[in-house]
This record gives structure tokens, C-alpha cells and sequence, in this order.
């Protein structure tokens, strides 16, 4: 399993690496936010540690970046800020976990490995809507083994909903972390895929069971629960 290590101390870089290294991870090692995203596209780790605080890019921002690329990369946050709101500040950036500076490494490493069992690289990751799969390694959707039609947005935005199932989500923030946040369309973008979606996941468009809407708020997808 690989695992990008990001933080601007040589120090932590220095520690981390070898002590990966010895738990038999191979590990990358990036100091700035740019040099991870570049990484997290090039090569694809398993899993990031991320600092939050970067002479470049914020953590928070790197994270947001990681989530616009398709699967699901798990990230743990790395850092001294210890308040609620950064811990709330990293979770609304979508970080699976939030580490707090000094940590103790035994359990660092045990923290990692949870998270690798949870979202191992190489395991197909298929989660069923119905009669519809949606496979998230093979970035397809079907039904009964006929891929469904869908633009390559749609699929990033039903695989968001997927990773981050029965959480809701308003249409800014599925703009930001689908589209990007340079995006230049509007919100009604996420509105019209959302419907299209619909056409194609749900038995009934006009009463979804998965992919539905909180009024005033935004999407979800409701999901008891979902397979490996």
C-alpha cells in the first residue's frame, strides 16, 4: 500500500517516511500542497497524510483537491491546531480523520491501517442502488451488466453521493468538489444532472429513493448501507 506523507518540517518527513517504511508501506513524500496534488494525480497513493499547514496550499485546500479526483482517496489530517472549529473546518473539507500534533506513532500507524482495510486499492468497490451497480474502480454504473449512459460528470457526481452516502450536500458545495471551484456554470448544472441521474438510477425519476432532495438544503444519497 502506498502513502503520501505531506508536511513542510523535514523533521516529520524524516520520521514518518522510515517509520512507514518499517509497518511495510511504501511511502511518497511531497512539502508542499502543490508537489501532493501533483502526486495524488500522477500516482494515485492509497492513502494521504496531509498537514494542514503548508507554505503553499492549505491542507483544507489539498483536500478538496484530492475529493475532485475520481474514487476515494482516504485522507488523514495532520496537525497542531487542536480546536473544534479546525477540527470541524477539516471535516467540512471532507478529511476522513483529523490527527493532532505530537501523536503517538503506534497509533498513527493503526489509524492508517483502519482506514486501508476500509477503502483498500485493488478491491472492487461496488456499491448496488436497486437493480443498478455502480462500480467505483471500473468508474461504470449498470444494470443487469449493461453500462448506463451517463456523461463522465454525472458519474463523478454519483460517485461523490456514493462516498459520502446520506450526507447532504448543497449545490455549491457539489459544484466545488464534482466540478471544481473554478467552475463557471451555475448552480442549476447540479440540478439538471441530479435529474438525468435520476433518469437512468431511480425505478420511479418522480420518486427517488436514492438520490433525493432535502428541501431548502440540497441532495443526498440515502443508502442503508454499502458493500466492499
Amino acid at each position: 500500500m502506498r502513502v503520501l506523507v505531506v508536511d513542510d518540517e523535514a523533521s516529520v518527513l524524516s520520521f514518518l517516511g522510515p517509520l512507514l517504511e518499517r509497518e511495510g508501506f511504501t511511502t511518497t513524500l511531497a512539502p508542499t500542497g502543490t508537489a501532493a496534488v501533483a502526486s495524488v494525480v500522477d500516482s494515485r497513493p492509497d492513502l494521504v497524510l496531509l498537514d494542514v499547514n503548508l507554505p503553499d496550499l492549505s491542507g483544507l485546500d489539498v483536500c478538496r483537491a484530492i475529493r475532485r479526483q475520481p474514487g476515494h482517496i482516504p485522507v488523514i489530517l495532520l496537525t497542531g491546531r487542536d480546536s473544534r472549529e479546525d477540527q470541524v473546518a477539516g471535516f467540512e473539507a471532507l478529511a476522513d480523520d483529523y490527527v493532532t500534533k505530537p501523536f503517538v506513532p503506534e497509533l498513527l500507524v493503526a489509524r492508517v491501517r483502519s482506514w486501508l482495510r476500509a477503502y483498500g486499492n485493488g478491491q472492487r468497490r461496488v456499491v448496488q442502488l436497486g437493480d443498478v451497480e455502480v462500480d467505483l474502480l471500473a468508474r461504470e454504473a449498470r444494470r443487469n451488466g449493461e453500462p448506463l449512459p451517463l456523461a463522465p460528470k454525472e458519474f463523478d457526481l454519483l460517485a461523490f453521493l456514493v462516498e459520502h452516502p446520506n450526507q447532504v450536500f448543497g449545490r455549491m458545495q457539489l459544484l466545488s468538489n464534482v466540478w471544481g471551484v473554478d467552475f463557471a456554470g451555475d448552480s442549476h448544472t447540479v440540478a439538471v444532472r441530479i435529474s438525468n441521474l435520476r433518469a437512468h438510477v431511480e425505478a420511479n425519476p418522480n420518486r427517488p429513493e436514492y438520490l433525493r432532495t432535502r428541501n431548502g438544503v440540497g441532495y443526498y444519497l440515502r443508502l442503508a448501507e454499502s458493500t466492499s
